[in-house]
């Protein structure tokens, strides 16, 4: 039997909160709730695009902590590091942050 925290089959939505940093601009907040049964990586991706009016490439990561009960963001890169988030990180809210990864003509890493 699982554990009644890491069940997500009962909940409807979860919270998130995002803060997106732009270069630096000052940083926005957004609110807004999901249902973590039909939300995928590619639909939270979408829907952080036109919440913040995106059009170019952006990260995003999310608030942990590690064992130490120290803060640190983990990337969110597929659908499992979203059900990663969900499961360990979604309560009472969901925090991610969103960076906008500005290119430059001419520039390669």
């Amino acid at each position: 039997m699982a554990s009644p925290a890491f069940d997500m089959s009962d909940r409807e939505a979860v919270r998130v909160r995002v803060k997106i940093c732009e270069g630096k601009m000052k940083p926005v907040h957004k609110k807004f709730s999901v249902d973590p049964q039909i939300t995928t990586f590619e639909v939270l991706q979408s829907l952080l695009a036109r919440a913040f009016q995106i059009s170019g490439e952006f990260t995003i990561s999310y608030l942990a902590f590690d064992n130490a009960g120290r803060e640190l963001y983990l990337s969110l890169l597929s659908d499992w590091d979203l059900d990663a988030a969900f499961l360990s990180s979604s309560d009472p809210c969901l925090q991610l942050k969103v960076e906008t990864r500005p290119f430059e003509e001419g520039t390669h890493l």
